[in-house]
């Protein structure tokens, strides 16, 4: 059988599905998955999550929110 009309059977059962259960397990397989796709492409910009960057910032100066002088003339 042809891997695209597999495929289409596959999505046309997990429409009809009311199972919770079967639903979940279903999750779980596209999240392991994706993990693995993720784990064979190697780029880190698919495998970054939010928050990853929440320790890359160790300082921010005291005036950071203050206006900067190069546009104070389109601020007038």
């Amino acid at each position: 059988m042809d891997i695209e009309v597999e495929k289409s059977e596959i999505v046309s059962w997990i429409q009809k599905l009311k199972d919770i259960s079967l639903i979940e397990k279903i999750k779980l397989l596209k999240k392991e998955s994706e993990k693995k796709t993720i784990e064979n492409s190697g780029t880190a910009s698919q495998m970054r999550k939010f928050g990853d960057g929440k320790h890359i910032v160790s300082f921010v100066a005291e005036d950071f929110n203050q206006p900067l002088e190069d546009f104070k003339e389109y601020m007038e």
